[in-house]
């Protein structure tokens, strides 16, 4: 029996950079917060800063739980980042797809497997 379609699921950022990447972030939120809470020890400069602060939260959140989804269907391969949309997904129709091959790549280092993709 032949599937309908096929799903391959990865990370977008690997846990180790993700972890890299929200240590960075935490100082910067508890001095934006901090401002927030008291604008009289911090004046009120900090509301210009807050759009970019926003943006920048949003950001780290879909880089450290984004998923990278492709979908093989028989009308084409479609490419998804989910749960937090960031950039559009791209779908390529089964007519512009010339060739396709599937292959499973074994990374070693002496003599041990590291990692399937």
């Amino acid at each position: 029996m032949i599937p309908s379609e096929l799903r391959y699921q990865r990370r977008w950022l690997s846990p180790g950079l993700a972890t890299v990447l929200g240590l960075l972030y935490l100082p910067l939120a508890w001095a934006v917060l901090g401002a927030v809470r008291h604008p009289e020890t911090f004046g009120q400069g900090v509301r210009l800063f807050l759009p970019f602060f926003a943006i920048l939260t949003y950001l780290v959140a879909a880089l450290t739980a984004n998923h990278r989804q492709a979908r093989v269907r028989p009308t084409g391969v479609e490419i998804r980042l989910r749960p937090f949309p960031l950039g559009n997904g791209r779908t390529v129709p089964r007519e512009a797809i010339a060739c396709c091959y599937h292959r499973q790549i074994i990374d070693y280092a002496k003599g041990h497997a590291i990692s399937t993709h």
